[in-house]
C-alpha cells in the first residue's frame, strides 16, 4: 500500500509544477525588426486571454512605438492562437504609420498561429508558420 502512494504523490507534484511552469500568463520581453532596424518589444499577456504589446526603437531619432492589442488561446500546450484587433504607430508621419499598418495586416494578418516550444518556465520560442521564430524571455 505504501509504495502505491509515493508514486501517486510523485506524479501529482510534477502534474501540479508542470502547470505553473508553462503558463504564459505575464511580461516578456523580447527582441524584433521594425522599419528594418532592431527593436525592444515587451508582450504582456492577461489571464482573461487578452494581450498587448509595445515594441519601442531604442536607436530612433523620434519616439518611435508600434502597439498591438488582442486575445489569445491556445490549443494544448505547443500551439499559441494570436488574433490582432488594434494596432498603432506612433511618433511617424500619419501616412507612414498607416502605410506600415497596412503591411503589418498583409503580412501577418488579423490571426496568427505560433508553435511553442518552452526552454523553460522563463524562457519560450514563438515559431509561425513562415517559420523564423522570436524568443521570449519573462520580464522581472
Amino acid at each position: 500500500m505504501n509504495r502505491l502512494w509515493l508514486p501517486l504523490a510523485a506524479i501529482a507534484m510534477i502534474s501540479a509544477g508542470c502547470s505553473s511552469e508553462r503558463s504564459i500568463i505575464g511580461n516578456w520581453n523580447t527582441s524584433v525588426r521594425i522599419m528594418n532596424q532592431g527593436a525592444d518589444s515587451l508582450i504582456s499577456f492577461q489571464k482573461d486571454g487578452t494581450f498587448s504589446s509595445k515594441t519601442t526603437l531604442p536607436n530612433s531619432e523620434l519616439p518611435v512605438a508600434f502597439t498591438a492589442e488582442g486575445t489569445y488561446t491556445f490549443e494544448g500546450t505547443e500551439k499559441l492562437n494570436v488574433n490582432i484587433s488594434k494596432t498603432a504607430l506612433t511618433g511617424v508621419p500619419e501616412n507612414i504609420a498607416n502605410a506600415y499598418r497596412s503591411r503589418i495586416t498583409r503580412t501577418f494578418g488579423r490571426s496568427n498561429k505560433f508553435t511553442v516550444q518552452w526552454i523553460s518556465s522563463d524562457k519560450i520560442t514563438l515559431t509561425p508558420a513562415s517559420g523564423q521564430g522570436m524568443q521570449l524571455v519573462r520580464a522581472k
